[in-house]
C-alpha cells in the first residue's frame, strides 16, 4: 500500500506547480491578466485590477502549500474554489459565444484561447484537487500533521 502514499504526493505536487506555474504569468503581467479577466465579463471593471492582482497571489500560495504539504486541506479546498469558478467563468463565456483569451497561463498569448479543452483540464484538477482534499496525507509534507511514514501511517 506504500504505492498510495507515493500517488498521493505526486498528485499534490503536479497540482502545486501547476498553480505556480500558473500563478507566475499573472504576478508580473497584472494589467494582461486584469484585462484577461475584464474580457470574461462576468466582474464589475471597477474589482477587476484588484482581482488580478488577488488571485494570482491566491494561486502562487495555494500551490506553494500543495507542493510543502503544510496547509495541504486548506490549500486544496482553495483550489478546489478556484478550479469552480474558472470551469464557471469559461462556460459561461463559451454559451455566450465570446472568443476571448483564457488567461490560464500565458496571459500574453492570444492563441491560448478558451474551449472545451481547457474546461476538461480544469475538470482533470478539480478531480485531483478533491483527491488532495479528501486525503491530504502523504509522504514528503512540511507539516508533520499532515506527513505519512514509510510504513503508511501518521508520524
Amino acid at each position: 500500500m506504500a504505492w498510495k502514499s507515493h500517488i498521493k504526493t505526486a498528485l499534490r505536487l503536479i497540482l502545486g506547480i501547476v498553480f505556480c506555474y500558473g500563478a507566475l504569468d499573472k504576478i508580473t503581467s497584472p494589467y494582461a491578466f486584469a484585462a484577461a479577466i475584464d474580457a470574461y465579463r462576468i466582474l464589475p471593471a471597477v474589482v477587476t485590477p484588484i482581482s488580478a492582482v488577488w488571485l494570482a497571489w491566491l494561486e502562487l500560495f495555494i500551490g506553494i502549500a500543495l507542493m510543502v504539504g503544510y496547509w495541504t486541506r486548506a490549500a486544496a479546498g482553495w483550489a478546489i474554489l478556484l478550479l469552480s469558478i474558472f470551469i464557471f467563468a469559461i462556460t459561461s463565456a463559451l454559451l455566450r459565444d465570446l472568443v476571448i483569451p483564457c488567461g490560464c497561463f500565458d496571459v500574453n498569448d492570444p492563441d491560448e484561447v478558451i474551449s472545451w479543452k481547457k474546461i476538461a483540464e480544469d475538470g482533470v484538477l478539480l478531480m485531483i484537487a478533491v483527491y488532495v482534499f479528501i486525503s491530504p496525507y502523504a509522504r514528503w509534507s512540511l507539516s508533520k500533521e499532515e506527513r505519512l511514514s514509510y510504513d503508511g501511517k501518521l508520524s
